[in-house]
């Protein structure tokens, strides 16, 4: 048995029985601490617990101080002293002026994207099959005699930078497949 700490971990139940209402769903999940507590959901056969996942949680952001950063639910820093609720943010990348999103929808269930969209509703997440990721970075040291006047369509958006226009920027894009979604589709 593994001591989870502060650290969180899951299980997913996949057991269905119709004709018990009390049973948890096939789906739902459980997330803890406490290792004990996960000893109630079990696999298709409803006789054997479902295994036990480690659980992590990585959010991305811009701070005030344009820099790219990362914030980690329990750590695995054994000499940290962060409480299993708490987040470590660690900055990644200095100059970073902005961090946007588009969500790929498939409407169609053909494992392809349809639509594109800044903000899924709750219902449109279970059908996100790619995101894109844009970052504006900017040089950190200024460019004598440059200026920056230009305008960069973000998340399908236009952005114009008010601060900072003597310094060069570049911006970045990249689009990443959920696989976990795409697969179950095909």
């Amino acid at each position: 048995c593994v001591d989870a700490g502060t650290k969180y971990y899951l299980q997913v139940n996949s057991c269905f029985v119709p004709e018990d209402s009390s049973k948890p769903l096939p789906g739902e999940i459980a997330i803890s601490t406490n290792l004990a507590d996960l000893d109630e959901y079990t696999v298709r056969n409803c006789s054997d617990l479902a295994p036990i996942y480690r659980y992590l949680n990585h959010v991305y952001f811009v701070n005030d101080n344009d820099q790219l950063v990362r914030a980690s639910l329990g750590e695995d820093d054994p000499d940290s002293s962060l409480t299993a609720t708490a987040y470590e943010e660690r900055p990644m990348v200095d100059g970073v002026e902005m961090l946007r999103f588009g969500y790929g929808m498939d409407t169609t269930g053909n494992g392809q994207v349809d639509t594109v969209t800044n903000t899924p509703s709750g219902v449109e997440w279970a059908n996100v099959i790619a995101v894109r990721i844009f970052l504006v970075v900017r040089n950190l040291a200024p460019s004598p005699g440059f200026i920056d006047d230009n305008q960069y369509t973000v998340a399908g958006a236009s952005y114009t930078p008010a601060s900072f226009t003597d310094h060069r920027r570049q911006l970045y894009t990249r689009t990443v497949s959920i696989r976990n979604v795409v697969g179950r589709r095909l």
